[in-house]
């Protein structure tokens, strides 16, 4: 899931999730339909949890501070400002998912058990799936600027990550206090 859509995440993943638990199951015998509600209400618990944990990484993108690049320094590593944008790109995506990370894989964790137990219980694969996509996966984007990101020198990585830290950010203020906008 890419940083731009988390503004629109809590909702859907919420809906789909209701769903998701009101469409399983239908004339499974007694056991099965304990399994499957238990593992309903366990979605459904991780997917609050997951909502609350999206709100609280973005309350922390508005209220770090914004990390000023030091242009010495960056040209001192031959930083370009295609690998300046590469960098604080993928380190958006990357610091939001690490704060978001624990609750994230624990949704998927009981979405992947659903999936692994979905014939048993009768569930409605389409459901499973359709939450999955948009939990678990990250896009092909989202790889593509990972992938940029490592190609680039480690003395740059190592700065970068020095700079910007691990906590979430807000992109736009980075992009603006450094001057990379284009005008």
């Amino acid at each position: 899931m890419g940083v731009d859509n988390v503004a629109y995440i809590r909702p859907i993943v919420f809906a789909c999730s209701i769903l998701f638990v009101s469409s399983c199951g239908a004339g499974v015998d007694t056991e099965s339909k304990e399994v499957l509600d238990h593992l309903s209400k366990n979605i459904l618990k991780a997917t609050t949890s997951y909502g609350d944990r999206i709100g609280y990484c973005d309350k922390l993108v508005t209220s770090n501070d914004v990390p000023k690049l030091d242009r010495e320094k960056l040209s001192s590593l031959n930083a370009t400002r295609e690998n300046i944008l590469t960098a604080v790109a993928f380190l958006k995506f990357n610091n939001y998912f690490l704060c978001e990370r624990d609750e994230r894989l624990e949704l998927t964790f009981y979405l992947e058990t659903m999936e692994s137990l979905k014939r048993e219980l009768q569930v409605d694969p389409s459901s499973v799936e359709k939450l999955q996509s948009i939990i678990s996966y990250p896009s092909r984007k989202e790889l593509e600027l990972e992938l940029d990101y490592l190609k680039l020198p480690e003395p740059q990585r190592k700065y970068f990550e020095s700079i910007i830290g691990n906590k979430p950010f807000d992109l736009m203020k980075v992009l603006e206090l450094n001057k990379l906008m284009r005008e």
